[in-house]
């Protein structure tokens, strides 16, 4: 199982030295809400764009936006491994992945709690991974929710095998094996990674299970 640590629910007044407790992690996830789609604001692009040029970290981006459109072409020129965008945001996804891929990366699409991923069938031949969310997004102190876990194994049983699935929300270490019983090949680790003594410790622990 890869394990995305998120810099969102790291402390944001030292971002640097967070990601110093992690260094040899390959891999870093990066949300940018916008205050509209959900009413939290994150990182804005420039913040972003600085994480991904001046440190050595692998960044997989999440937008939690409206119009993600946008905010791609604002980030063009940076690289990042995987971005995924929420569909219920697009009135045209195909746009927004065939950016994705002309800017390197892989392209997903995030599902919300109430959304359906069969609803996103006609983009599945486009599309690298899903990522699920299994917590409602942008509630402090989020908690999993089990009943994500059948939504997760629908989303598996009409998802050609090639599409990967992630998981985002709340994820415990306690829930890791029950995600990958389901299919899930990464999850996203918030709370569970930065408020333990040891981050980089905890995420060798997370990865192992």
């Amino acid at each position: 199982m890869k394990v995305y640590p998120s810099i969102a629910s790291a402390n944001p007044l030292n971002i640097s030295g967070e990601l110093e407790k992690i260094r040899g992690h390959p891999h870093v996830h990066v949300d940018i809400e916008d205050g509209h789609f959900l009413p939290n604001i994150t990182f804005g692009q420039k913040t972003v764009r600085q994480l991904v040029q001046q440190t050595d970290f692998e960044f997989d981006l999440h937008l939690l936006t409206d119009q993600p459109y946008l905010f791609l072409q604002t980030l063009s020129g940076c690289h990042f491994s995987h971005i995924c965008f929420h569909g219920e945001a697009s009135a045209y996804p195909l746009r927004e992945i065939n950016l994705i891929k002309k800017m390197g990366a892989k392209a997903g699409i995030a599902v919300n709690f109430k959304t359906q991923v069969r609803e996103f069938r006609p983009f599945f031949p486009s599309l690298d991974y899903i990522l699920i969310m299994t917590a409602e997004p942008d509630e402090a102190g989020e908690n999993f929710c089990p009943a994500m876990i059948e939504k997760i194994q629908e989303a598996r049983a009409i998802l050609p095998k090639n599409i990967e699935i992630w998981a985002d929300g709340g994820i415990q270490a306690e829930n890791i094996r029950s995600l990958s019983e389901t299919g899930v090949t990464a999850v996203v680790m918030g709370r569970a990674v930065w408020n333990s003594a040891d981050p980089l410790q905890s995420l060798k622990e997370y990865e192992k299970l």
